[in-house]
């Protein structure tokens, strides 16, 4: 028996050590005790069996009367791991929120012109949906189940919107989720074998070949697309003529076609072109001719340019632009130019005179480059 109640004090006094009473905002007190078991009320072999509730109390007032408190003010715990020496594997991400001196302060005027940009490629793209849609069909049906390479010419004036067109149709993610492998390529006035597939390597696998020969290079893009169905954009394709040595013939084409017939069946190539010539010689299919914008969408264009969302759209100055897009003849490049001419320029005067200038009258195959001449000419000495 004297050994049962020695258990029970040893665990007593190890119990007494280890409590700690926890206040909030307040001191931690640490009590112990070391009472004898023969004094104590309850530890006592003579002391009778009390009910749990009788005995709470009195152990309570025990513990005040014997043991005194001792005060301790315990330090804050470190945040760094490496001072409570907790190994690096055993650490959990922190994430805290970040010093608001750090942030940069946008004004508000800043925040509106991101706005501003996204809202206007936006529309800007909405304005070629249908030719968009119209093509996406084309490479998803009838190029899908062709047996033969699908190459579709997309012809149309300069700054008609062929490239953006092509862009379109490239990052529309129906063609993605049906294509393997898609390519594009800037061919412009100078018409390379040689460059178009180190271009078509570097964009698959991002290696420069320029010193490779052109028969390693037709090899080494023949194995990337072989057995696969890719898509390859050829923008902005020049027809060779006398004053253009450099540009598209029927010879370079058919060394290049040579390469592209090693893919599987659905595999589609998109040429833009401003030269009927070219349609004629890479198609394989009926010409997509891409027309100029409707009166009432270059109008839409044009006004984003020229008033954007913080100029006031005075009536005076509307019906004189609207004159003035008459002349961009439905050239997306063309309404952009002259809303951005006008964006500077407030005063009817001013307006009137880029309407009346003498040189919309100069003749020209098409009316960009009187637009383009009327920017330039406008534009302020350091920028020219």
């Amino acid at each position: 028996m004297r050994f049962f109640f020695s258990l029970i004090q040893s665990a007593t006094a190890r119990f007494f050590s280890l409590l700690e009473v926890c206040c909030c905002n307040r001191s931690i007190v640490l009590c112990t005790a070391t009472a004898e078991h023969e004094n104590h009320p309850i530890l006592s072999p003579s002391a009778s069996v009390r009910p749990s509730s009788q005995l709470q109390p009195c152990l309570n007032q025990t513990i005040q009367n014997t043991v005194p408190p001792i005060p301790i003010n315990l330090p804050p715990i470190p945040k760094d791991p490496l001072i409570l020496g907790i190994p690096a594997n055993l650490r959990t991400p922190r994430f805290e929120v970040p010093n608001r001196s750090f942030i940069p302060h946008l004004p508000l005027k800043s925040i509106t012109e991101r706005f501003d940009k996204i809202a206007e490629a936006r529309n800007k793209f909405l304005l070629r949906e249908d030719d968009q849609d119209k093509i996406v069909e084309f490479l998803l049906t009838q190029a899908r189940d062709s047996h033969s390479l699908s190459i579709y010419p997309i012809i149309g004036l300069g700054g008609v919107g062929k490239t953006t067109l092509a862009q379109l149709v490239y990052n529309d993610i129906r063609v993605r989720n049906n294509f393997n492998t898609k390519i594009s390529v800037c061919v412009s006035k100078t018409f390379s074998v040689k460059r178009i597939l180190c271009s078509i390597i570097d964009s698959i696998k991002s290696e420069k070949c320029d010193s490779l020969d052109l028969d390693v290079l037709q090899i080494k893009v023949q194995s990337l697309l072989q057995g696969k169905i890719y898509f390859l954009v050829l923008d902005d394709v020049w027809n060779k003529t006398q004053e253009l040595e450099s540009g598209l013939s029927q010879e370079k084409w058919n060394k290049l076609k040579s390469v592209f017939l090693c893919g599987s069946r659905g595999s589609s190539i998109l040429v833009s072109t401003r030269d009927e010539d070219v349609a004629e010689i890479v198609r394989t299919c009926q010409t997509y001719h891409l027309s100029g914008l409707p009166e009432n969408e270059c109008w839409l264009l044009f006004k984003q340019y020229a008033f954007g969302h913080d100029k006031e759209e005075r009536a005076e100055l509307v019906a004189i632009g609207k004159e003035i897009m008459k002349k961009c003849g439905g050239l997306p490049l063309v309404a952009q130019a002259l809303g951005g001419l006008m964006r500077s320029r407030s005063g009817e005067k001013e307006w009137l005179e880029v309407k009346e200038s003498r040189i919309w009258a100069l003749t020209h195959e098409n009316s960009i480059l009187p637009a383009l001449r009327l920017s330039y000419f406008h534009l302020t000495p350091i920028l020219k």
